[in-house]
């Protein structure tokens, strides 16, 4: 039972750990969210960029949400994971650069996107 633990809790660290930006300068945290859409584009050099949208978590099915979080991306890992997580309805754990965490507003920006986690 220790080592079926030990592998879970590894399994969950690597996976935290395929897209992780420098931790020190997120400051704002969503909290466990679910990613509602991901819009993907490319600038004029052709670089990827894109939007993350999610809600809180514990939104879901217990009534309609009043604000979502959303959060700019020129990271590929960053989208591609966003991407997987909307796709597989699984929970992420955002963090973005913004100086303070939003606590007003239906669109609350968390900056550029730092960090995620997966559920």
């Amino acid at each position: 039972m220790k080592t079926a633990t030990r592998n879970i809790c590894a399994l969950v660290l690597a996976g935290g750990a395929l897209f992780s930006a420098n931790a020190a300068n997120a400051t704002c945290s969503t909290g466990w969210v679910n990613v509602t859409q991901v819009i993907t584009s490319t600038n004029a050099v052709g670089a990827p960029y894109a939007y993350v949208y999610a809600i809180p978590e514990h939104a879901l099915g217990l009534s309609l949400p009043t604000f979502l979080y959303y959060s700019y991306t020129t990271d590929q890992s960053a989208i591609n994971q966003a991407s997987r997580a909307l796709q597989n309805h699984e929970a992420l754990l955002m963090f973005g650069d913004a100086a303070s965490c939003p606590t007003t507003g239906t669109y609350r920006n968390i900056g550029t996107l730092q960090t995620l986690y997966n559920y």
